[in-house]
């Protein structure tokens, strides 16, 4: 009779046991990996949104400082008889050669655009400096590959002098 009892008594073998470890490492590993997407993927849109957000304000200072910098009284009645508009013309992307009957690049310097934007530059450049580019030190000095961080911004604006009678519209451009 003590035979009879010890069959009947219910348990779990060791290849269930086994069974049940490896499910539940399974499922602690596939949780845990879901967990890593997710962190991850927040911590990018917070990071993004963090980028929005300082955009935002770099672009609210810009347009503050243009409107200080461009504040303009009305001038009354034209009595020096200028012209009405700006005869300056905007020199943007390619210029045509009437000589060469051909269009021709516009150096960067030369470009007339309204906004440029010039990816991985700051500070120091030979033209900038007024300087030819043999000058390797300042090159070295100031173009390291942590000075190529940021953009170079170059924003042109004309304006109109009512005082200089000799060239009363005049085009200006910030860097």
């Amino acid at each position: 009779m003590n035979k009879n009892k010890i069959k009947n008594i219910a348990g779990l073998t060791l290849i269930e046991i086994m069974i049940g470890i490896i499910i539940t490492s399974i499922m602690m590993a596939a949780m845990y990996t879901t967990y890593s997407v997710v962190n991850k993927t927040y911590t990018q849109v917070t990071s993004r949104a963090q980028i929005s957000r300082s955009g935002r304000d770099i672009i609210e200072m810009i347009m503050r400082d243009v409107r200080m910098a461009g504040f303009k009284y009305f001038l009354g009645i034209n009595e020096k008889d200028h012209p009405t508009r700006s005869p300056l013309e905007f020199n943007t992307g390619k210029k045509y050669n009437e000589e060469s009957e051909e269009y021709e690049n516009i150096l960067l310097e030369d470009s007339h655009d309204p906004l440029i934007i010039i990816k991985d530059e700051l500070g120091y450049t030979a033209s900038d400096a007024g300087t030819d580019d043999t000058d390797t030190d300042a090159k070295t000095k100031w173009n390291t590959e942590k000075d190529l961080c940021c953009d170079k911004i170059h924003i042109v604006y004309d304006d109109y002098d009512q005082h200089d009678d000799a060239q009363p519209y005049k085009r200006y451009k910030i860097t």
